[in-house]
């Protein structure tokens, strides 16, 4: 069934009744899960309309039999699993021009900046304290390694970050980065003055 035969004033709880009698199952062990539509994953709320949760016609929900009512769904978690998770490619410190050189690595978006860089330094067989990451090569460092990958901008199910040797600066701290440009035949090429 979906949302527009039961219709969008239709309570969550009187959706999971339907769905229910549909295939046989005690109400109580009926997981509903949406996969695929404006809002997705568990359903949670009983009391609240189709419309309230943002089921509309056409998405696609799962409808999974549990063992006991207060277990948890296998497809949520497989849906919060897969959508809560990030596979990081990243570069060696010492090889900054090959940015996906090493991973990836498979860590949830809720995951500190800090734990990712652990796993990291862990993946290179480095210091994690002696390493710092960013977005990409030249850009901000991320100093505060306490936020989430997810508040770091990390929304894809995958990404590329840059690693740097060096500690990362304090929130109060900048670094200055000098360029050595050297003027050539065709233009000028600038690197790294300390790199």
């Amino acid at each position: 069934r979906t949302a527009a035969s039961v219709g969008s004033r239709c309570t969550v709880g009187e959706f999971r009744k339907q769905a229910a009698k549909v295939y046989g199952l005690d109400v109580g062990c009926a997981a509903l899960v949406v996969l695929h539509g404006f809002s997705t994953g568990p359903l949670g709320d009983d009391s609240k309309t189709l419309d309230e949760v943002g089921l509309y016609r056409g998405d696609v929900v799962c409808v999974e039999e549990l063992d006991h009512p207060d277990d948890q769904s296998q497809c949520a978690a497989l849906y919060t699993a897969r959508r809560d998770t990030v596979h990081v490619s990243f570069n060696h410190p010492d090889r900054p021009e090959y940015p996906e050189e090493c991973g990836p690595v498979a860590v949830s978006k809720d995951a500190t900046i800090g734990e990712l860089k652990s796993l990291i330094a862990q993946e290179l067989g480095l210091d994690a304290s002696k390493l710092h990451l960013c977005s990409q090569h030249k850009s901000p460092q991320w100093k505060d390694e306490s936020k989430t990958l997810r508040a770091a901008g990390m929304k894809l199910s995958t990404d590329t970050i840059h690693v740097g040797h060096g500690a990362p600066c304090a929130p109060d701290e900048s670094m200055l980065r000098i360029s050595l440009y050297v003027r050539e035949k065709d233009g000028h090429k600038a690197r790294d003055a300390f790199s």
